[in-house]
């Protein structure tokens, strides 16, 4: 093989590794801006398709957010508060409407289905979408979703609750799913105060998840996840392990009953076992057995409301019984 040749081929290869590592990195742009600029969900579905009477209502916090959220009032004397996930809105997830991932799922996930378990119980409900989701505003700095400061959007609903002419003196609670419940933990700590004088007595945590393990356990190897981190950083937001939930969960001051699916390929479990030795309250939890997608969690109140419903009505009131401990949970149906 002549020289001439070998440059040609050598050439070649230098321009194909070039092209894959441009590749995994604009994937690693990718993953970042799926957590900075998140995909925004459709409202799909609203209370009114469950036959629930609920109105539209408008939150602003203390940072100069708008947020958009449902109000379905219960007949009952407690108040719980619905936060969802990372690139979810108060409907849910849609799976036609996914962003430049997919989730691998192969249906909805519905908040609505477990606020209709709540206001048949009694409850007031009030679910909301997270700033620069679904119909909310986004910061007005125009920047991208700053973790550290979308603790805002809880203070904010939770005065607004407390300081409606319908609901104020309430007890509420808090029932955040992935990164919502984070964000519930991190009122907690900066706002310990607003959140025990507006009345909030009891908080839900469904699966809590630490973004810098979630890409790990996505499948990114470690110089994808750097890089990851720099664009985050460079575009104005937070490190992922500046708001990972064990900074916060030491400083929940309610009981607290948790939720995580044991198989769930994207959490990590032992992380999972850590945030709930952490919290200092009463706990209970629920690990949800068998191989699942991390989604079967979100909707699993849905179809099994019942232990929700008991915390809920053995906490939300001034003689809550101490309770502590784990519980299996039955295949979902």
């Amino acid at each position: 093989m002549n020289r001439k040749r070998l440059l040609i081929i050598g050439g070649a290869l230098i321009a194909l590794i070039a092209v894959g590592i441009l590749g995994v990195l604009g994937f690693s742009r990718i993953v970042a801006s799926m957590f900075i600029y998140p995909n925004r969900q459709p409202m799909v579905k609203n209370p009114g398709d469950y036959g629930l009477v609920y109105q539209d209502v408008s939150i602003e916090t203390e940072d100069g957010v708008t947020l958009s959220g449902w109000l379905i009032k219960g007949d009952g004397d407690d108040v719980v508060i619905i936060g969802h996930p990372w690139t979810f809105s108060k409907y849910g997830y849609s799976i036609e409407n996914e962003g430049s991932l997919s989730s691998g799922y192969d249906h909805d996930v519905e908040f609505i289905p477990t606020a209709k378990h709540l206001v048949e119980a009694g409850y007031s409900v009030l679910i909301y979408d997270m700033r620069h989701h679904g119909e909310s505003g986004e910061n007005p700095n125009g920047g991208p979703f700053h973790a550290l400061e979308a603790y805002h959007d809880v203070t904010a609903v939770v005065a607004f609750v407390s300081e409606h002419p319908d609901l104020a003196g309430r007890d509420i609670a808090l029932l955040g799913f992935c990164f919502s419940s984070v964000l519930d933990m991190m009122a907690m700590t900066n706002e310990p105060d607003l959140l025990k004088d507006s009345g909030v007595k009891a908080l839900v945590a469904v699966q809590p998840i630490s973004t810098r393990l979630f890409y790990e356990h996505f499948g990114l190897p470690g110089f994808m996840i750097e890089h990851a981190e720099r664009i985050t950083v460079k575009e104005g937001a937070p490190p992922s392990e500046d708001y990972n939930p064990l900074l916060f969960a030491g400083n929940v001051f309610t009981p607290v009953f948790f939720v995580q699916a044991l198989g769930d390929p994207w959490s990590d479990i032992e992380l999972s076992r850590a945030i709930y030795d952490a919290f200092p309250t009463e706990k209970e939890a629920i690990w949800l057995e068998g191989e699942r997608h991390r989604f079967d969690a979100y909707n699993w109140f849905n179809g099994h409301p019942e232990p929700l419903l008991d915390f809920l009505d053995r906490y939300l009131n001034d003689e809550a019984p101490s309770v502590s401990g784990d519980a299996a949970a039955p295949e979902i149906e």
